[in-house]
């Protein structure tokens, strides 16, 4: 009898690690999500707000003519970009700012004032250096490829059937045995 019960114990306590590592595997992957999720929104939110705001002063400190049409046109593609960004098409957002970059140092440029120019440059590479820390940051931790606005949680009978065989009548009275001695 005594191996019998070392035997069943040796098997529950192996089923009780394999619930573990199912568990912190699921925990993991949830924290992924999750972290995936928060970093999007401060990628927006920095694209919203701080670049918003050094756009809105780089068209108040020049009094070129074309600042309020750049203005908002510099701050359309920071938005286009960190949108795409948020839908995991990181290829179009670069494409976005690349673009721009291009336009502004182009002989083309509308741009009259020099300082004016430096400043766009230097907002678009804030945007660009935005891009790049969420992309390492996504890369690093192996995201999938599309974070989902709510992390995927195994449904109450997944759940059930993991913790089905910890509750077999049997094992309770082998727990209850090795209890009373």
């Amino acid at each position: 009898m005594t191996q019998d019960m070392n035997a069943r114990l040796d098997g529950l306590n192996e089923e009780v690690k394999n619930l573990g590592k199912v568990m912190l595997s699921l925990r993991y992957e949830d924290l992924k999500l999750t972290f995936c999720e928060q970093m999007g929104k401060a990628v927006e939110d920095y694209s919203r707000f701080r670049l918003r705001s050094d756009v809105a002063s780089l068209t108040s400190c020049t009094p070129c003519p074309n600042r309020i049409e750049c203005g908002d046109q510099l701050q359309e593609v920071i938005m286009g970009a960190s949108k795409a960004l948020m839908e995991n098409r990181s290829t179009d957002a670069w494409e976005s700012l690349n673009g721009a970059e291009s336009m502004i140092r182009s002989t083309s440029s509308p741009c009259t004032d020099g300082t004016c120019t430096q400043n766009a440059l230097i907002v678009l590479g804030r945007a660009k250096t935005a891009v790049e820390l969420f992309e390492s940051m996504k890369e690093r931790l192996a995201l999938p490829a599309v974070c989902p606005a709510t992390p995927v949680r195994p449904s109450p009978q997944e759940i059930a059937d993991l913790l089905q065989p910890l509750s077999h009548p049997k094992r309770l009275e082998i727990l209850e045995a090795l209890r009373e001695g």
